[in-house]
């Protein structure tokens, strides 16, 4: 049934205290898993996921916020997939809303099907 569907790992990681948005996609799918290592920071890390190709931080609102807590290893799974439209764009910030980075390296894992 249907037409071929894969699943595409994405990886992205944050190492400025300004933050940056990474497009992980251009078109719709589905969220399968998150994962975001944030062992080596003290402080609380974000992963911001938009439904659209591209965000601004600090300006558009997300449409989903990762926690990761301060030195820890933290995984979230959709096993039957949580739907995008447009696309899906992340970012990994210190405080949610703003375009602060973390202070030290954070990185996030994101399963995608398309």
């Amino acid at each position: 049934r249907g037409g071929a569907i894969g699943n595409t790992l994405h990886t992205v990681t944050e190492t400025a205290t300004k933050a940056v948005s990474i497009q992980l996609d251009a078109s719709s799918g589905s969220l399968l898993m998150v994962e975001v290592d944030n062992t080596g920071n003290c402080e609380v890390a974000y992963l911001n996921l938009y439904d659209a190709s591209s965000a601004t931080l600090g300006t558009t609102v997300e449409d989903w916020v990762f926690p990761a807590a301060a030195g820890a290893r933290t995984t979230y799974s959709c096993p039957k997939g949580c739907a995008y439209d447009t696309g899906l764009t992340a970012g990994i910030v210190q405080t949610p809303g703003t375009d602060v980075g973390p202070s030290v390296s954070v990185t996030a894992y994101v399963l995608v099907e398309t």
